[in-house]
């Protein structure tokens, strides 16, 4: 017979719930860091979490937070987006990968992780390539 700890029901949002009411967690901080695997690059953004595990983004953020509090990762915020990236010792440090990369090389691989065009004056950065915005 099962205990009360593993009953769940779904509320109206079709969210489960344990038996006291709390959501059930879709993804803990370990399936967090198993993203940045997932991906191409070193840094990750909310959004790779959310698709990863089918979930909102605010949901991400805060695992991500979480991380960010342990000293397991580290993030910087680039335009309107934060980067966050691992701060072990197996992950590549994104800080020295952006060092030693000029402006127009951070965001072409920006805009490569990212899956995203990012304009800057009459520059257009898509796909890891840049053209002028009239293309």
């Amino acid at each position: 017979m099962a205990s009360d700890e593993d009953e769940t029901r779904t509320n109206k949002a079709g969210r489960e719930m344990d038996s006291e009411g709390r959501f059930v967690q879709k993804f803990d901080k370990e399936d967090v860091m198993k993203v940045f695997d997932m991906v191409e690059g070193p840094a990750i953004v909310a959004g790779d979490v959310a698709e990863a595990y089918d979930s909102q983004a605010e949901t991400a953020r805060r695992r991500l937070r979480e991380l960010y509090a342990d000293g397991r990762v580290d993030k910087r915020k680039a335009r309107k987006r934060v980067l966050w990236w691992r701060t072990d010792e197996d992950g590549p440090d994104v800080a020295d990968v952006l060092a030693g990369n000029d402006p127009e090389t951070i965001l072409k691989l920006l805009s490569l992780n990212l899956g995203e065009a990012i304009t800057v004056g009459d520059t257009v950065y898509e796909n890891g390539s840049q053209h002028s915005i009239e293309e």
